[in-house]
């Protein structure tokens, strides 16, 4: 696949896990951006403490006896992979197979987004009780891994430590993530590429259809091969085979891929782009920096109160033409900006020169316009191949 990126306004952008677990109505921020943060806040008598719980405080074994005896099947629970915003819980079970009565105390936790909340904190010989642990994952975390101690007065296990594991990501990924480049066409022959839409967290997940708003476009879909689900460790994953046929006007195509997946509530999309070349061309003149394959163009920065012109060659072929080239409409956001066009010579043969301007007023408010929310040009002339003109810019008036 073709990846060609937005490179000279990705360029103007240079001027310019975690996860929450709680016990009961409990609801602690996590600390992993911050890990030696502590707790705040009390919590009820049968939850976790969130102050270090002194040593003189902890459940104490008899010096004599008898003693209690306590056991647990499992201390780790690996809760495998969940959606970032979901939540789970899970029970660990602690019986006393002692001889006396079996005291339990939750402890500090390892981070603020871990808490316990015991049924009980006194079981009774051949009894037992649930530590329950809830947990939502807000973040994006490969290895998420939390819990804390529990303390008896069992002299052979005054302190056990419980853990839950595991893997928070997002319901589905779009690979590549932000915008699928399809790359230039050459001649008449349709111009391919795919995209893969993979999950990490649903073995189930189905694409139920494609939405794309250019008849240019045509979409297949295709469940991708064991090796590759194990090359992008999912679980799930399509790869998405997009075409764009050979009619594509010339110029460039900015458009989107919408997908209504089964496990997704609101449609999954991603930007796609494409170009053929036409008989209008755009290249840039001495000293100014502009992406002939992305249309982008970086204005610099500039004082607001001064204002900013750049100009572009435009060679035009006029084959066919009756007329001189004309900008019949021009569309431009933000609404300050402006673009101008007056001839440059007589050119060669049946290819005209043209100077197109854009021009960012002097007495404008500071204004930051990188690669993440460029401007944005539409030009329709009046050329009978019909191609119209998109260009994007990046500046920053201070």
């Amino acid at each position: 696949m073709k990846n060609l990126v937005f490179g000279m306004i990705a360029v103007a952008a240079a001027f310019g896990g975690a996860a929450y677990i709680f016990m009961g109505d409990d609801l602690l921020e996590d600390s992993s951006a911050a890990a030696t943060e502590t707790s705040e806040g009390d919590t009820s008598s049968t939850s976790a403490s969130t102050e270090t719980s002194p040593e003189d405080e902890r459940p104490k074994p008899s010096e004599q006896g008898p003693w209690p005896k306590a056991i647990f099947d499992e201390t780790e629970y690996s809760f495998g992979s969940m959606q970032v915003g979901t939540e789970k819980e899970h029970e660990f079970i602690i019986r006393n197979e002692g001889d006396a009565e079996l005291k339990l105390q939750a402890g500090q936790p390892t981070c603020k987004c871990t808490a316990f909340e015991l049924s009980d904190t006194v079981v009774g010989p051949g009894d037992q009780t649930k530590l329950l642990v809830r947990w939502i994952g807000k973040f994006k975390d490969q290895n998420f891994s939390h819990g804390g101690p529990v303390y008896t007065n069992d002299p052979a296990n005054p302190e056990i430590r419980f853990s839950v594991g595991g893997l928070v990501d997002a319901a589905v990924d779009l690979l590549p993530e932000e915008t699928w480049h399809m790359g230039g066409m050459s001649g008449e022959t349709s111009l391919k590429t795919d995209g893969y839409i993979i999950s990490r967290v649903f073995e189930d997940l189905k694409v139920d259809n494609i939405e794309c708003d250019s008849p240019f476009i045509q979409t297949t879909v295709e469940k991708i091969s064991s090796d590759e689900l194990t090359e992008f460790k999912a679980v799930a994953g399509f790869k998405v085979l997009v075409t764009a046929t050979s009619d594509l006007p010339p110029g460039l195509l900015e458009t989107k891929l919408r997908f209504k997946l089964n496990r997704v509530e609101e449609l999954v999309s991603v930007d796609l782009r494409a170009s053929k070349p036409g008989p209008i061309r755009l290249l840039p003149m001495p000293g100014v920096t502009f992406s002939e394959a992305s249309n982008g163009l970086m204005m610099g920065q500039f004082p607001a109160s001064e204002g900013q012109k750049v100009s572009l060659l435009m060679l035009v072929n006029a084959e066919g033409m009756t007329e001189d080239l004309q900008l019949k409409t021009v569309d431009c956001n933000p609404s300050f900006a402006s673009v101008s066009m007056e001839p440059m010579g007589s050119g060669s043969g049946e290819t005209k020169r043209y100077k197109l301007t854009l021009e960012i007023p002097p007495g404008i408010p500071r204004t930051n316009r990188d690669a993440s929310n460029p401007g944005r040009i539409n030009i329709e002339t009046n050329h009978p191949s019909g191609q119209s003109l998109q260009i994007r810019f990046a500046f920053k008036a201070f």
